[in-house]
């Protein structure tokens, strides 16, 4: 959560309006244990299967603010808050690295849905 002086002292912000989120969250991780036997012998093994898992990497430079310009290869301190503009939840999955981020929509809703970003470049600590 952003505090009011972190936002006071925000060095840049974009605004991104419209971006298509398509990406459903990771359910997270099973674990899986199988047993076979094959000529008098039993093997066990064990694994894990990551359920989903398909979030949407958003790079900054991918992105175009309001007036059309290409956002910064490297944005220090990113903070990303969504505006959604749709029926629908989206939200950030994990903390924003300085290249980019992962985002999410509800999986229930089976679709693609609309936000608007704002950017909030807060610098390094």
């Amino acid at each position: 959560m952003l505090s009011g002086l972190s936002l006071a002292t925000a060095r840049r912000l974009w605004f991104v309006p419209e971006l298509l989120v398509s990406g459903d969250p990771s359910l997270g991780q099973l674990p899986i244990l199988t047993a076979t036997a094959e000529s008098g012998q039993m093997t066990i093994g064990f694994s894990q299967l990551v359920v989903a898992g398909g979030e949407q990497r958003v790079r900054y430079d991918s992105l175009f603010d309001h007036r059309g310009f290409r956002l910064p290869e490297s944005i220090p301190g990113a903070h990303v808050l969504l505006r959604p503009r749709s029926s629908g939840q989206a939200w950030i999955v994990g903390r924003e690295t300085d290249e980019s981020f992962l985002i999410a929509r509800d999986p229930s809703i089976g679709r693609t849905i609309t936000t608007d970003l704002l950017v909030i470049e807060l610098g390094s600590a």
